[in-house]
C-alpha cells in the first residue's frame, strides 16, 4: 500500500517547514511494509496545484495524507477539493488544526477523515484496514465522513513507551536540504507533552484531549543516543537543536542525557528552556556538554499579559536573571516574543522592549499572536469580540499580520511595531549605554543564521 504525505508552506512566514510527525508516522508504516512519499506545497515551487497533480499521477497512492496547521487549513481545504476531481482513493488530514478542532471535517468535502492525536498506530491501522478490505470507520483517532454525516471515534491511549517507535523517516523528504537552508541545524525532537497551560499554546487543549493519560513522556536516554548517532553519520551539518518544547523540564531525564551525549558526542547543540526552571547549575552542566545557544520564550514583558493573560507564571525577576546566568555560563541567548496580544497597547508593546533591552539577547525571535482553535486564550478572544470566527478564513499570514480587532491598537500599529522591532530595539539598548549583543544580525526568524555562522562543519 502507498501513502503520500503533503505538507503546504503557502502565504506564510515560515522560512523552514519540517513535520516530526510525518518522519513518525511513515517510519511506523514503512516498518510495516506501506510506501511512503512526500511532497511540500510551497510558495517558492510554482504552479502549485498542477505540481501537486503530478505528484499524485506518478506515485499513484492509495492514501494521501495531509497535515495541517490551523493557518495552513484552508490552503489544505482548496486543494483536496481539487484533487477529489481526479483522485479516486483516500484523502485524510491530520496535524494539530483537525486535532484542535475535528469539526473542520464537516465543511471540507475534499477530506474522508481526520485524524485526531498521535497519530502512528491510527494510520497504520487505516493502511492495513484499505489493504485487508476490512471496515475503516470504527478505526480510532479517525472522525470519517460517512454519507451525509460523520463518524466520530475515541482517540486511543497515548504511545507510552517511545522507545518501541522506529527511527524517524527522515529519508522520505529533503532532509539535507532543510539542514542546508539553515545554516547546518540537524533538529530533535525527543520528549512528548508539557505540562504548562499557557493559554496561548496549543499544548493545554491538547492535553484536555488526553485528561486521562500521561502525557509528558520522554525515551530512554539510550534511545536518544542512537538517533544521534544514526543522524550525525547519514547528514551534513554543523550542529544540533533539540527542538523539545521544554528541554529541562526532568531535571534527572536532562542530566543523564548530558552525561550520556558529553561521553558520545562533541557536537556544538542548542536547546529550548524555561527560565523559570533554570539555574546556574543547569546552564553550566548544558554548556559543559557542548550547549552553545538557548532559546527562551519570554512572550510579554508587560507582567499583567504575561502572567494573567497568557498565564507563562514567570517573574521579571527570573526572565532577567535567566538571561544573565545563561551568558555567565558562556551561552549564546534568543529570546522570544509576542506582540498583538489580547489587552495590549502600544505601552504594554513599549514593556516588551525595554525588557529585551534589558536582557540584550545575542537575538529577538517576534512575531504577531495568532488564535489557535479551541485555547483558553482564543475563547477569551471571541468572549471580547476581538476575534471572529470567519477570520480564520480570510487571508493572512500567520505571525505577520493580525486577525483581531483590538479596541486600543490597530492592526496597522502591530504590523508598525513588528516591522520595526529590531531597529526600535537596538535604540532602547544604545540609549542604555550599551552595544546590542546580536548587532543588525537579530531577526524575526530566530537565531539560525546569526548565532552559528562561526562553527565549523562536523560531517561530511
Amino acid at each position: 500500500m502507498k501513502i503520500l504525505f503533503i505538507q503546504t508552506n503557502l502565504n506564510s512566514s515560515n522560512k523552514f517547514t519540517f513535520s516530526f510527525g510525518i518522519n513518525s508516522i511513515a517510519a511506523v508504516l514503512e516498518k510495516n511494509s506501506h510506501e511512503c512519499g512526500y511532497y511540500l506545497v510551497s510558495s517558492t515551487c510554482g504552479q502549485e496545484h498542477g505540481e501537486l497533480k503530478n505528484q499524485i499521477e506518478g506515485f499513484e497512492p492509495d492514501v494521501l495524507a495531509f497535515t495541517a496547521i490551523t493557518s495552513q487549513f484552508e490552503h489544505v481545504r482548496k486543494l483536496a477539493g481539487e484533487i477529489k476531481e481526479y483522485f479516486r482513493g483516500v484523502v485524510i488530514c491530520g496535524g494539530v488544526h483537525p486535532t484542535l478542532e475535528p469539526d473542520c471535517l464537516e465543511r471540507t468535502e475534499g477530506l474522508d477523515a481526520v485524524v485526531i492525536g498521535e497519530g502512528e498506530y491510527a494510520v497504520l491501522d487505516l493502511m492495513d484496514a484499505i489493504r485487508d478490505g476490512e471496515n475503516i470507520y470504527s478505526i480510532k483517532n479517525f472522525w470519517f465522513r460517512k454519507g451525509k454525516g460523520i463518524v466520530r471515534n475515541t482517540v486511543r491511549p497515548l504511545i507510552e513507551n517511545l522507545d518501541e517507535l522506529p527511527l524517524p523517516a527522515t529519508h522520505i523528504c529533503d532532509w539535507q536540504g532543510l539542514i542546508d537552508d539553515t545554516n547546518g541545524r540537524l533538529r530533535f525532537f525527543f520528549g512528548r507533552g508539557c505540562p504548562f497551560k499557557c493559554t496561548y499554546c496549543s499544548n493545554h487543549a491538547l492535553n484536555e484531549i488526553y485528561k486521562d493519560d500521561k502525557t509528558v513522556r520522554y525515551p530512554s536516554v539510550n534511545r536518544c543516543m542512537d538517533e544521534i548517532a544514526f543522524a550525525t553519520s547519514k547528514y551534513r551539518f554543523n550542529h544540533l537543536y533539540f527542538a523539545d518544547d521544554t528541554f529541562i523540564l526532568n531535571r534527572k531525564w536532562t542530566l543523564e542525557f548530558l552525561k550520556a551525549y558529553e561521553k558520545s558526542f562533541n557536537y556544538p547543540f542548542g536547546c529550548q528552556v524555561r527560565a523559570n526552571l533554570c539555574s546556574k547549575k543547569m546552564f553550566t552542566d548544558l554548556q559543559g556538554a557542548g550547549c552553545f545557544m538557548v532559546m527562551m520564550g519570554v512572550e510579554s514583558g508587560n507582567d499583567y499579559i504575561r502572567n494573567e493573560i497568557l498565564k507563562r507564571k514567570m517573574t521579571r525577576e527570573q526572565i532577567v536573571t535567566a538571561f544573565a546566568d545563561a551568558r555567565d555560563a558562556g551561552i549564546k541567548t534568543a529570546a522570544q516574543v509576542i506582540i498583538g496580544l489580547p489587552f495590549e497597547t502600544e505601552e504594554t508593546i513599549v514593556d516588551t522592549i525595554d525588557l529585551m533591552a534589558e536582557i540584550n539577547a545575542d537575538e529577538v525571535r517576534h512575531g504577531v499572536f495568532f488564535p489557535y482553535p479551541n485555547t483558553e486564550l482564543q475563547r477569551l478572544c471571541i468572549e471580547n469580540s476581538f476575534l471572529k470566527k470567519e477570520a480564520y478564513y480570510s487571508d493572512y499570514c500567520e505571525r505577520a499580520d493580525s486577525i483581531l480587532d483590538l479596541p486600543d491598537l490597530s492592526k496597522s500599529r502591530i504590523e508598525y511595531y513588528n516591522d520595526n522591532f529590531i531597529s526600535i530595539l537596538e535604540e532602547k539598548i544604545k540609549k542604555r549605554g550599551e552595544t546590542p549583543m546580536g548587532n543588525q544580525a537579530s531577526t524575526n526568524t530566530g537565531f539560525v543564521s546569526s548565532l552559528t555562522n562561526e562553527i565549523d562543519i562536523y560531517s561530511e
